[in-house]
């Protein structure tokens, strides 16, 4: 055999030895996982903490009425999901009430402007809402809503155990009165609530109806809450 076959050849073998190895060199992920899943994270524990947290305060109990507790966690993320069309990640800003928001027995949220007007009955439909959201303390019947013109004024009556009760809401570019919230919250202590404002960053309010020591646990794990006095307008 010519000696010029003889290290073609040779040339050959190392070539293809050359590509098999760089092939077999790279490590695959584990089938059904990303490159992000593989090695330790806090992120569930974050997130067992999370839900750990606020069932013991009463919330999720309809989304996870029927939920093996070992599934609780990914139900809430789940449904997180489906909602806000993303993932919600714990270390955003904030964060926190878009998860209680899942739980429409116990939060109530909604843009700040809520449209009011003739005809529209924002303020009947807003106070079941809120009636609903705080646990049997705030008993609203024969709601009616009233107005004598487009600029007002508004009349807000009900009955609360029996008790008749008269609401004059602001009429302010035709967006709800928030500030009805504190004669509201006057009804609520009776029964030991009180309507307290999470904080959303941004325009969207969401009401939340606890008790002092549930409000102390919130801010013990950093959820700051606001008076819903906060939200009422300015007078002119």
């Amino acid at each position: 055999m010519s000696w010029w076959l003889v290290v073609g050849v040779v040339l050959v073998a190392l070539v293809v030895l050359g590509l098999m190895a760089g092939v077999g060199g790279e490590e695959e992920d584990p089938p059904g996982t990303f490159p992000s899943d593989v090695g330790p994270t806090t992120v569930d524990d974050d997130w067992r903490e999370l839900v750990a947290f606020y069932r013991q305060l009463g919330f999720f109990e309809g989304l996870l009425a029927d939920v093996r507790p070992d599934h609780a966690v990914a139900t809430v993320r789940d449904a997180a999901r489906r909602t806000w069309m993303r993932d919600l990640r714990l270390e955003e800003t904030d964060v926190e009430w878009m998860v209680l928001a899942l739980d429409p027995e116990r939060v109530w949220w909604s843009d700040r402007r809520l449209e009011v007007g003739p005809g529209e009955q924002t303020y009947v439909e807003t106070l079941a809402a809120w009636a609903r959201i705080a646990r049997g303390g705030l008993r609203i019947d024969d709601v009616a809503e009233s107005w004598e013109s487009l600029m007002g004024p508004v009349r807000v009556t009900f009955r609360h155990e029996d008790d008749p009760v008269l609401l004059l809401p602001e009429v302010r570019d035709r967006f709800l009165d928030l500030g009805i919230l504190s004669r509201l919250n006057q009804r609520l202590a009776s029964a030991g609530l009180r309507f307290w404002s999470l904080p959303t960053g941004g325009r969207t309010v969401a009401l939340v109806a606890l008790t002092d020591a549930e409000a102390r646990a919130f801010r013990a794990r950093g959820v700051e809450l606001d008076d819903v006095e906060a939200l009422a307008a300015p007078r002119r």
